[in-house]
């Protein structure tokens, strides 16, 4: 006897399959609400001091900016102390530094209030989209107020006459910018750093759609730039200083520059190597299955990364055991298995259950359950019942109806209602009813038409069963004489002598 198994889940969001081959086998409940695991209050707690962190790291960092800037420009011998005092280019760089602070912290503080939102609100979907689309353009937004301040402040001191002694105005004016641009890449970059990180920290709770920041551009600005940025100063310096520069110094700071980049790029290549099995991985160039994953994730390095990529590579291979074994049992099970959406909609259909209902799997899959079973009410379905059975008529792909018996379980999961049908083949078992009816008919007719009494009594002496002949001997209708004593029919010296 073959018996079908489906799995009805209804549910609000979104339902996904564990793939099982090229057949989709176990409905789960996903949505960006499993993002919120953990308790509302801890998360809420987590993400207010994270946004708290990152705006105090991120408006600290700009702050140091003006000041760090003018104690070295001050150093330089630029300008004095003085000049930045008089009326009114103290107030209008003061102004000038306020309002970009100000705006800094406008543009900023709505950049975590999305994650926020949506762990107030988990059913709302948009927060999550906004939260991405700002962290995507974070690192312009974040470098622009810091040279927009380098090119404002010098020119704005140019423009009242402020300028560096020996140097003309636009000489200076340029030498003041390169200073300045360079102290706040210097001065912005631990801010930076650290606000990544911090976005990092809030990322868990909402999940990445693609990668914002790669671990190369972060090697770049650390072993490149920063680097060629602090020879740059003291080159200035140098330059500021003695009021020339000779082809030797150039060489070397271009030489010290270049075997920087050199070393950052060698480094930036072994950071690749070692991360390509995990990009071919992310990038699906190919990979079937999870035992092809485990195949590609072999390490290339000595590393980190490379006991993560081997580890991660053993997950796979782990998954793709567990898959086999899965789809072994499903493939060869004697069982139809149907899986089914909360709409009815058929998603899986298994080779005993082709062979059930004469359907391939790719013709049925995406139909109604209602095209093989047209009988079957999902309304009904969402009654409390318990695992009663209850008989049904299924469809035959020639069109011929089948004799189903259907069991039906409710349960509650994570807030979520799941139904579960087993549907049993039972022609077999109506044939054999059938049969069994037309023996009782048979055997009736013949112990009915009988001239002898035919009988059956119950052990404490009361009659079960006569047959039409005790009305010729007795005198008396069967029913008159079911379930009483067979003394009381007995002769008075029979009943002595017994």
């Amino acid at each position: 006897m073959q018996r079908l198994h489906i799995a009805l889940v209804p549910c609000r969001g979104f339902c996904h399959y564990a793939k099982c081959g090229d057949k989709n086998i176990m409905p789960t409940q996903t949505s960006h609400r499993s993002n919120f695991s953990q308790p509302t209050s801890i998360m809420d707690q987590e993400l207010r001091r994270i946004h708290f962190r990152f705006l105090l790291c991120i408006l600290g960092s700009f702050a140091l900016t003006p000041i760090v800037g003018t104690l070295v420009a001050m150093e330089f011998g630029m300008f004095r102390l003085s000049q930045l005092l008089d009326w009114p280019v103290g107030a209008i760089l003061l102004a000038i530094y306020a309002a970009l602070l100000a705006g800094m912290y406008r543009h900023f503080r709505p950049l975590l209030l999305p994650p926020i939102a949506l762990n107030d609100h988990p059913d709302a979907g948009k927060p999550q989209e906004i939260f991405a689309r700002r962290l995507y353009g974070f690192s312009d937004n974040y470098w622009a107020y810091f040279f927009v301040y380098a090119l404002l402040a010098p020119t704005i001191q140019h423009w009242f006459g402020i300028t560096a002694p020996g140097y003309s105005g636009w000489t200076s004016l340029l030498l003041s910018i390169l200073l300045q641009v360079v102290i706040a890449i210097l001065a912005g970059m631990p801010g930076y750093l650290q606000a990544l990180s911090l976005l990092g920290q809030a990322a868990r709770f909402t999940g990445l759609d693609h990668v914002h920041i790669s671990m190369k551009s972060r090697m770049l600005l650390i072993g490149g730039y920063l680097p060629l940025l602090t020879t740059t100063i003291l080159l200035e310096y140098y330059w500021w200083r003695t009021g020339f520069l000779s082809t030797e110094i150039l060489l070397v700071w271009s030489l010290m520059g270049l075997i920087a980049f050199v070393i950052t790029a060698i480094a930036i290549r072994s950071l690749s190597h070692s991360l390509a099995p995990v990009a071919e991985v992310i990038s699906g160039s190919g990979a079937s299955d999870y035992l092809d994953l485990s195949q590609r994730l072999r390490p290339r390095s000595i590393d980190e990364i490379g006991y993560l990529v081997q580890t991660l590579g053993r997950l796979f291979s782990r998954l793709g055991e567990q898959e086999s074994h899965l789809r072994a049992i499903i493939d060869h099970a004697a069982e139809g298995i149907i899986v089914a959406n909360e709409n009815g909609v058929i998603e899986t259909f298994n080779a005993a259950a082709e062979e059930l209902f004469g359907y391939g799997a790719q013709e049925i899959r995406g139909r109604s359950l209602s095209w093989l079973l047209p009988g079957l009410s999902l309304n009904r379905l969402g009654l409390p019942t318990q695992a009663e059975e209850m008989e049904l008529e299924g469809r035959h792909r020639t069109g011929t109806s089948l004799p189903l018996s259907l069991r039906a379980s409710c349960m509650q999961m994570g807030g979520k209602t799941f139904h579960t049908l087993l549907v049993a083949d039972i022609s077999e078992r109506k044939a054999t009813e059938q049969m069994l009816l037309e023996a009782e008919a048979r055997y009736r007719d013949l112990v009915e038409t009988a001239h002898d009494l035919v009988w059956s009594m119950n052990p404490d002496g009361r009659w079960s069963y006569l047959n039409d002949a005790v009305s010729r001997i007795y005198g008396y209708t069967p029913n008159e004489m079911l379930h009483r004593h067979f003394s009381e029919f007995q002769a008075p010296e029979s009943v002595e002598r017994d």
